[in-house]
């Protein structure tokens, strides 16, 4: 792991203790590059680290982790207007991708 990283863990540490819930709303843009640039595994590895973050407080309570998606779904209650190539390629990526699983 590199020393930026080991900072960043630690300062999580830090940041997470006493808190009750965590929430992240993080994630890729919806550009080429966004999906399928550096960083490739943005929102998994700073998932990763918050949760390594949050165990190493030692917390006897449960902590609630939120991780909150954005990007890529649309508002229905308001009228966004979006124009065809966004709506193909989402289209496209619903289909293609693995179901979630919902807890």
């Amino acid at each position: 792991m590199p020393a930026f990283w080991i900072s960043v863990t630690l300062n999580m540490v830090h940041d997470v203790n006493g808190c009750d819930a965590v929430a992240s709303c993080l994630g890729h843009n919806l550009k080429f590059k966004g999906i399928y640039g550096n960083p490739r595994m943005l929102v998994t590895d700073t998932t990763r680290r918050l949760c390594d973050a949050i165990k190493a407080n030692n917390r006897t309570s449960r902590v609630r982790f939120v991780l909150m998606e954005y990007h890529g779904n649309s508002n229905r209650d308001i009228p966004e207007s979006i124009s065809i190539w966004p709506k193909c390629v989402i289209g496209l990526i619903r289909q293609l991708r693995p179901p979630s699983q919902r807890q």
